[in-house]
């Protein structure tokens, strides 16, 4: 399967060969926001690593910040540093061994990989088989025009690493539960929101191994944290999180609920990110409403599919990101997860219209440049991915054998009855020979 993840990997790669110089001076916001927080941590200076200005997100008020602004480009969205004290402290050793430049070359290579990684672990997920050469190379090609990795790689960030991550541990975490297991915790560690997937892994027996695994990876990591930055740093870091989930941050390029219905707010202000302190009650309310019962749907579907694992962990994971106050554009990189599922499902209805809604997702409608951009597009996207997928799953379709056994005699009963049950995998409740 490496073959074929080099063999597609090239298809990103030969758009990046055009676009690279631009990318290289314009790719500045991971390489500048990780590069000061290790200038500081070098000099000592860790009280200012999450000084945040209070009015501009993209602003920061620690003199080295200001200067590495002042003394090179960055991106058109930058953001101060807000991830957990160990990743600065790792990268003042990065920077010792590696220049700026040949990061960023770096990042743009290896997030090509991902998107490749991504794809194929999603296939995998949703039909237990490696994914064929051509839907591979396609998925790529696609992949690439999606607004979402585009904007990761010109803003420089690591979210194609991320769900790479992600996609990978939910396909490999009942085959190898330590691998998985430790990948999942170092991708919650680095981004909040995939922790939810290792409570909901814990909840599978099948699964459980891995969860445990990811849980005291995170413990380790955080452990990691508190011991390199001390107390007051580490809390420094857990006062901004709340900080930041308190308030809402408009910006374009944030298209969650909040930040749209936010914006009236801010129209006369000259933040470059704006920080809305008192949000209207409705832009907190509203999401989480739609989220519960998205959340109600996800549950009905896989207590009646036979892929209950895959439907619970992307359904969760991609109501979280839909409803959260932050939704960058290259957060929409969840989308390929619940499509895999639905593009795999063989239902040509749910398949068309999930190929509708990915046209939300590409230039020019996902585009916030185009004059045909539809700014509720990406959150509608997701919702409507999450509604197919449950479609396509047994929420509205005829009732089907569930893979959740309500007790061991009903799950040896369909053991003798039908045979499909001895080669699939389950570890909900049944018997060891289905696990």
């Amino acid at each position: 399967m490496w073959w074929v993840w080099l063999a597609t990997s090239s298809v990103s790669w030969s758009g990046y060969s055009r676009r690279l110089s631009l990318r290289v001076r314009n790719s500045r916001t991971i390489g500048r926001r990780c590069g000061s927080r290790a200038s500081l941590c070098r000099k000592a200076a860790r009280s200012m690593l999450y000084s945040i200005d209070p009015s501009d997100f993209a602003l920061t008020e620690d003199p080295v910040w200001a200067e590495k602004i002042a003394n090179g480009s960055t991106s058109a969205w930058p953001h101060p540093y807000v991830h957990a004290p160990f990743i600065a402290q790792f990268m003042s050793l990065v920077v010792k061994i590696a220049s700026f430049d040949f990061s960023v070359y770096l990042l743009t290579v290896v997030s090509g990989w991902a998107l490749v990684v991504t794809i194929a672990a999603a296939w995998y997920l949703w039909t237990s088989a490696r994914i064929p050469w051509v839907p591979s190379v396609l998925a790529s090609a696609l992949g690439w025009c999606t607004v979402a990795f585009q904007s990761s790689i010109y803003l420089g960030q690591t979210s194609p690493l991320i769900f790479a991550g992600v996609a990978y541990s939910l396909a490999a975490a009942h085959r190898y539960p330590l691998r998985a297991g430790i990948i999942l915790g170092i991708v919650s560690a680095v981004k909040l929101t995939p922790a939810l997937l290792i409570a909901v892994a814990l909840v599978f027996p099948s699964r459980r191994r891995a969860g445990w695994v990811a849980l005291f990876t995170g413990i380790v990591l955080a452990a990691i944290s508190l011991f390199v930055g001390g107390s007051s740093l580490f809390s420094d870091w857990l006062e901004t999180i709340r900080i930041i989930g308190d308030t809402v941050q408009v910006a374009p390029v944030n298209i969650s609920y909040a930040s749209i219905v936010s914006s009236e707010l801010v129209e006369n202000s000259a933040a470059i990110v704006p920080i809305v302190n008192d949000p209207p009650v409705h832009a907190i309310w509203v999401p989480r409403a739609v989220a519960a019962i998205l959340c109600i749907l996800v549950v009905c579907a896989a207590w009646r599919s036979n892929k209950a694992w895959a439907v619970v962990a992307i359904g969760m994971l991609t109501i979280t990101t839909a409803a959260g106050g932050i939704l960058w554009e290259h957060y929409l990189l969840v989308a390929v997860l619940p499509l895999a599922g639905i593009w795999t499902s063989g239902k040509v209805i749910p398949q068309r219209l999930a190929i509708v809604t990915a046209l939300l997702l590409v230039p020019p409608l996902g585009y916030s440049g185009s004059p045909l951009w539809i700014q509720w597009g990406g959150l509608i996207a997701l919702v409507a991915l999450v509604i197919l997928m449950c479609w396509t799953c047994g929420a509205v379709a005829p009732k089907r054998t569930t893979d959740f056994p309500r007790n061991r005699w009903k799950a040896q009963r369909i053991t003798r009855r039908c045979e499909r049950w001895r080669n699939r995998e389950c570890g909900h409740g049944c018997p060891p020979e289905h696990q």
